[in-house]
């Protein structure tokens, strides 16, 4: 039974479901959106115009985190899991979780929002470095002595940070005019956070994409 993905492709939260699925080792068939474009065909399939959107057989579901849960749910026996079978394992999964959509998502977003808007501001650009600064440690720690956050096997925690994460170290190398060249030239994570660097380069290859 095919599983389709109906994406985004930049986006972070489409993102997040193709490394989960790279994770689970879980071939899929991808149908690719355009941001500007008409939405029906999405609508179509699940009702509503937001992606990630899958169809599974006769499920449709749409929501990065109510996919995840799906994926592990449903192939539990493919690949590692995404989730824990206990209680403090699940809590700091959802920890993570909750932290990488808030606290270091919003950091991000700060120079999205100039991306969207097609207007530089060098005060937001900044604000977006200077929390990068502080919130990176917490993933240094957690690198410390192991490959993933949470151990030697990615799970959502690992997931759902790596798409924003990802963001802060694209080579800066990359053309100004691109989505990835703007990026690149107003945030960077510092080279200092080695371990950080060498984890988003190892989820990377997750996706398959």
């Amino acid at each position: 039974m095919t599983l389709t993905l109906y994406q985004l492709p930049p986006s972070p939260n489409n993102i997040k479901v193709r490394v989960a699925l790279g994770i689970k080792g879980i071939k899929a068939d991808y149908v690719d959106l355009d941001l500007g474009a008409e939405r029906s065909q999405i609508v179509a399939v699940s009702g509503q115009p937001l992606t990630p959107t899958i169809k599974h057989g006769d499920t449709v579901l749409f929501g990065s985190g109510a996919i995840l849960r799906y994926i592990d749910a449903n192939f539990r026996a493919q690949g590692p899991r995404l989730f824990s079978e206990t209680q403090e394992e699940m809590r700091e999964i959802e920890a993570w979780e909750s932290w990488a959509n808030g606290e270091f998502a919003g950091a991000f977003l700060h120079v999205a929002r100039q991306f969207f808007s097609g207007q530089d501001d060098p005060a937001a650009t900044k604000l977006a470095n200077d929390l990068l600064r502080e919130l990176a440690p917490k993933i240094e720690a957690a690198l410390e002595s192991s490959a993933f956050l949470m151990g030697e096997a990615p799970n959502a925690a690992d997931a759902t940070l790596y798409p924003w994460a990802s963001y802060t170290a694209i080579d800066p190398q990359v053309p100004e005019g691109s989505p990835a060249g703007f990026f690149a030239s107003r945030v960077q994570l510092p080279a200092e956070f080695s371990k950080t660097r060498a984890w988003i380069a190892r989820m990377a290859a997750f996706d398959k994409r």
